[in-house]
């Protein structure tokens, strides 16, 4: 090789991955916290380290998902700040989380349910609640908690609780300790298929091939910290100290051993974003055996809420592949057609509206009115009849809804993920001030790795560009991995470190 293309290969090494070594270090640290949620999920970091936009206002950041009507003078909102007396005269709130997990990724309350006995239930990611009126504080119910399984939602029927995970449905009676497991059939339309974009995303966390797997992508992860430090010393320690030789030497090494595994790990995780994302969200793959994506359960990681249809009696479930219904445990489900759009994050919305006697369903996709009946979909802030556009390419994203609360005299609310509650033309009937002991509010750890890894956090710095972060840090960080390797195999290698002549 030619001095002057060494020189020119060398300089484009150097100052690429210059330009992107702090963002691969947040790459890989916040990938490895990524892998290991309920390791951390106890850790979390104050809001106000964030930038304003993470920090909660008017309810916003899914601080509000829900409310129930716990008495007839007193109301209670749940969300990720955990569970709220809320007074619609006074205007003033009072904490009801004692006893709920203080970690935030652990607190963040999905569902508050009241049997007709009149218990209270509340269920998170990991665990089931019960309130206890006399202490005032809930309790935990490890007996009736599935073990194992990612909580999704919960239901009543009667005095029974119906307890949804990602996976299964199970029945909680109350003479029970422990639930009763009920099987969901295959639906009519079941094929072992899963999307391609789940399949890249176990692949780019190693997920796909169970712990080992994780592992792996770990190890690929300090590879990339080790040779981010390493190519900085090589560049600002002076080539005459002892040490230089010693830095080049494992830099060399790492590289050497870890370039396909990282150029892979690289290649999977630009496809989960835009704009290589349109070409594999909506695709289907066969599941594989052997790997973490394959079993038996149809229902596997699709399941995402229940909730019982007041007019027909039916269940609904919502899941990873549309909306279901069925007659009775135990029968299979069907199919529903005419739904209304949801976003690949999945519901975050989804009551019964008595006075339009329609479903109110609300995701990052927007918030809708679902007539099950007519068939009909209604955009939920403008009134218009949705029509699905019929266009290929990504999903449709409208304004972000994580929660919908309605008043006493009929009035509805919803929240945006973004901005809080959304406020009509002209409205002065606001939800008071979010309480002062949860404004800006905790993040988790998890989830502040998971905003630095995607890009987000950088919203503000990178603008309209935000979205393309992952493909353009893939594309450097390619360039980078390859210009590395050329450099090694034709130079290093083959020459034990000498330059090449001019």
């Amino acid at each position: 090789m030619k001095r002057s293309r060494y020189t020119l290969l060398k300089g484009w090494h150097k100052w690429i991955c210059l330009v992107i070594t702090i963002l691969v270090l947040g790459f890989a640290g916040s990938g490895i916290i990524l892998n290991h949620r309920d390791l951390v999920s106890g850790i979390d970091l104050p809001r106000s380290w964030q930038p304003k936009a993470y920090h909660y206002k008017s309810w916003s950041g899914g601080s509000l998902i829900g409310k129930i009507r716990v008495t007839p003078d007193e109301e209670w909102i749940y969300g990720a700040t955990g569970v709220w007396a809320y007074d619609p005269q006074l205007k003033s709130y009072d904490n009801r989380s004692n006893g709920l997990d203080p970690a935030a990724d652990r607190r963040s309350v999905q569902r508050v349910v009241r049997t007709n006995r009149g218990d209270l239930y509340a269920l998170t990611a990991y665990n089931l609640y019960k309130w206890q009126a006399d202490k005032k504080e809930w309790a935990k119910q490890p007996k009736l908690t599935p073990k194992n399984e990612r909580l999704a939602d919960l239901e009543t029927q009667g005095d029974t609780l119906v307890l949804l995970s990602r996976s299964h449905l199970y029945l909680i009676f109350p003479s029970q300790e422990s639930p009763t497991r009920a099987d969901l059939p295959a639906p009519d339309d079941y094929e072992p298929r899963v999307s391609l974009f789940s399949t890249i995303w176990q692949i780019h966390s190693g997920a796909f091939f169970g712990t080992i797997g994780r592992l792996v992508v770990d190890l690929m992860g300090v590879a990339l910290i080790l040779l981010s430090i390493t190519g900085v010393l090589i560049t600002f320690v002076p080539k005459k100290a002892k040490v230089w030789k010693q830095f080049l030497k494992e830099h060399n090494r790492w590289g050497k051993w870890c370039f396909w595994g990282l150029l892979f790990v690289t290649i999977t995780g630009a496809f989960l974003r835009p704009p290589l994302m349109i070409t594999v969200i909506k695709a289907q793959v066969p599941t594989i055996p052997g790997t973490n994506l394959y079993s038996t359960n149809p229902w596997n990681n699709k399941l995402r809420m229940i909730r019982r249809d007041p007019i027909t009696k039916e269940w609904l479930l919502s899941t990873s592949r549309g909306f279901y219904a069925l007659e009775q445990f135990g029968k299979a489900p069907k199919r529903l057609t005419g739904t209304p759009p949801v976003s690949v994050m999945g519901l975050n919305v989804w009551e019964w509206s008595d006075r339009d006697s329609l479903w109110v369903v609300g995701s990052f996709s927007g918030a809708f009115k679902w007539s099950r009946q007519e068939g009909q979909v209604y955009d939920a802030l403008t009134g218009k009849t949705y029509t699905e556009s019929g266009r290929k390419g990504m999903p449709i994203f409208g304004t972000p809804i994580s929660g919908y609360t309605i008043d006493s005299d009929g009035r509805e609310r919803f929240y945006s993920y973004s901005s809080g509650e959304l406020q009509a033309e002209n409205a002065t009937d606001t939800m008071p001030p979010m309480p002062t002991e949860i404004s800006p509010g905790r993040i988790s750890l998890w989830h502040a790795a998971l905003e630095l890894h995607v890009g987000r956090l950088y919203g503000k710095i990178l603008g309209p560009l935000q979205p393309l972060y992952i493909f353009l840090s893939a594309l450097l960080l390619t360039l980078a991995l390859g210009t590395g390797w050329m450099l090694y195999r034709r130079y290093y290698r083959r020459r034990g470190g000498k330059k090449p002549k001019k």
